[in-house]
C-alpha cells in the first residue's frame, strides 16, 4: 500500500514540475508562434526587419538576389556578426564587391553629448563608420557671458583598423559664440584615423569662464565613411541598402 502511495506522490510531483516548466517557458505561447508564423516571420519578429539586427532584410536579399560574393554587412551598433544569414562557403574566394548597410544614419549624423563629472561633455557609446568630425552645435543662453571667444578640445578614443588597438586623438579649436542666438553651429574638419569605431568622445571648454553653466546641450556631427553616391544602389528599404561598388 505504501509503495502505491509513494508512486502516486511521485507522479503528482512529476506532473506538478512539468506544469511549472510549461508555464515558465511559455510553452503554449511559443507553440502557437510555431503554428501561426513561418520561419521567416519568426526571424523578423525576433531580430527585426530593417534595423541594426535586420535579419529580415538580409533574408529578403538572400531570397531575391543572387550574390556574386559574400556581402560585407555594416551595422551601426555593437552586435554579434550577421554573416550567418547569407554566408555561402562556395563564394569565399570571390572578390567582395557587395555591401549591405543596415540602419544607415545618413552621410552626416549627430550624437548628443552629456555633461560629465569634470564639467565637460561626453558620449560614451560606440560610434561606427566614421571618417571625420564635421560639426559642433552648442545650445544655451549666452547673453550674459563675459567673453564670446572660447577654446575647446575634442578627445576621441579610436579603435585603429590597421593595428587593431585604441589610440587617443586630441584636437583644439577656437570658436566665437553669438550671444544673440540659442543655437550656435560650427563647421569642423577633424580627420580621424582609419577606424573600426570610436569608443568615447569627450569635449572640454578651456579658459571658458564657467561657460558650462550656460550650456543646455552639445551635439557632435560626424561624416559617415559610407557615401551612397559612390555605389550602385541595387535595392533599398527605408534606411537599409544593398550596394555594389
Amino acid at each position: 500500500m505504501r509503495v502505491k502511495n509513494n508512486q502516486k506522490l511521485f507522479f503528482f510531483i512529476l506532473i506538478l514540475l512539468l506544469l511549472l516548466l510549461i508555464n515558465k517557458v511559455d510553452f503554449f505561447k511559443n507553440f502557437s508562434k510555431v503554428i501561426y508564423f513561418n520561419n521567416e516571420q519568426r526571424l523578423i519578429k525576433a531580430y527585426g526587419y530593417c534595423n541594426d539586427t535586420g535579419v529580415g532584410y538580409l533574408n529578403f536579399l538572400k531570397k531575391n538576389f543572387n550574390f556574386n560574393s559574400n556581402p560585407k554587412i555594416i551595422t551601426q551598433s555593437h552586435i554579434p556578426g550577421l554573416d550567418w544569414v547569407s554566408y555561402n562557403y562556395k563564394k569565399t574566394k570571390k572578390e567582395n564587391n557587395e555591401i549591405i548597410v543596415l540602419n544607415y544614419p545618413g552621410r552626416v549624423f549627430s550624437k548628443t553629448l552629456k555633461i560629465n563629472e569634470n564639467e565637460g561633455f561626453s558620449y560614451n557609446e560606440r560610434v561606427y563608420s566614421v571618417s571625420k568630425i564635421v560639426g559642433l552645435e552648442v545650445i544655451g543662453n549666452f547673453q550674459d557671458i563675459e567673453s564670446p571667444n572660447l577654446i575647446f578640445q575634442i578627445e576621441t578614443r579610436v579603435k585603429n583598423l590597421r593595428e587593431n588597438k585604441f589610440e587617443l586623438q586630441n584636437n583644439k579649436k577656437k570658436i566665437k559664440l553669438n550671444r544673440n542666438i540659442e543655437r550656435n553651429y560650427y563647421n569642423l574638419n577633424i580627420e580621424l584615423t582609419e577606424n573600426y569605431y570610436l569608443k568615447g568622445v569627450n569635449l572640454n571648454f578651456l579658459d571658458s569662464n564657467n561657460i558650462v553653466q550656460n550650456i543646455m546641450g552639445v551635439r557632435i556631427y560626424f561624416e559617415n565613411k559610407i557615401n551612397l553616391d559612390n555605389f550602385n544602389i541595387i535595392h533599398s528599404h527605408n534606411n537599409c541598402y544593398f550596394l555594389k561598388k
